[in-house]
């Protein structure tokens, strides 16, 4: 039995393949700066759930509106869109709508009321969207995810993202 494959467990010389073969495929990270999120958020494990689904959400957007700028993806036919989340994300808020909501964010538009902010959907055909939590354990490219993730990060503090060649998009958030 193989061992889970983390970001912490891999040595450089073999991190340095994983990141020559990423520079064949589509990466993208989200850095969130903690030090400007509001407390509140952080002290309560379902403000945190809601906040990692507003991440998530936007970088989903940000993702689908680059392939159909690059016109990977037309926003006028079907899109079947396959979401792998590690299992332990779905711990922290068990009363999520995060498939409801960005379904409807993504066709139908969204209105944020408290700043008079209006988004246009950006698909406008059908959209299907499978969400699947995973056992990290078993799925590579989430243990993949988890190598980026930790890359990024330590290219964050250091800033130095412009060396991760293979990063195509990063969201900074806040």
């Amino acid at each position: 039995n193989c061992p889970e494959i983390k970001d912490t467990n891999v040595h450089y010389v073999h991190k340095k393949k994983i990141y020559k073969r990423l520079e064949k495929e589509d990466c993208f990270a989200v850095v969130i700066n903690n030090q400007k999120i509001d407390k509140e958020i952080l002290e309560k494990k379902k403000n945190i759930g809601r906040f990692r689904d507003y991440t998530e959400r936007i970088l989903l957007k940000r993702i689908l509106q680059k392939l159909i700028k690059e016109k990977r993806i037309d926003p006028y036919k079907p899109i079947h869109l396959t979401i792998q989340i590690d299992e332990q994300v779905n711990i922290l808020n068990m009363e999520r709508n995060f498939l409801e909501d960005i379904q409807k964010e993504f066709t139908k538009g969204m209105t944020n009321l408290k700043y008079f902010f209006q988004y246009p959907p950006i698909i406008h055909s059908n959209l299907i969207i499978d969400l699947n939590y995973v056992d990290s354990k078993t799925n590579y490219l989430i243990q993949a995810s988890d190598i980026v993730a930790g890359e990024t990060r330590r290219h964050y503090l250091k800033n130095s993202l412009d060396k991760l060649t293979w990063l195509n998009l990063v969201i900074y958030i806040p």
